[in-house]
């Protein structure tokens, strides 16, 4: 979807320094412009309690990193559906 919307689309991206020196952190899924990342997303399954974000690493990792929006997204292991969750600065 990113390509279809102009940006370049990126699976697994390493984010550099975000984690201790000698250590990678990559983020699921990235879509970047000539101007920086537009939006960065983390992609999890989950049976149930898809409304609920409930790893703190992903949210960690994302507010780490510079872009204009950030989402952790819960994908249903039985229907496919995804849940956004927005992370915003605090």
């Amino acid at each position: 979807m990113g390509r279809e919307l102009g940006f370049m689309a990126i699976l697994e991206y390493e984010a550099p320094g975000l984690v201790k020196i000698g250590r990678r952190s990559f983020i699921d899924v990235v879509w970047k412009s000539q101007k920086g990342i537009v939006a960065a997303f983390e992609v999890r399954t989950k049976k149930r309690n898809l409304d609920i974000v409930s790893t703190q690493k992903d949210r960690t990792k994302l507010k780490c990193l510079t872009a204009q929006a950030k989402f952790i997204a819960n994908v249903s292991e039985t229907t496919g559906k995804a849940y956004f969750h927005k992370i915003v600065e605090s």
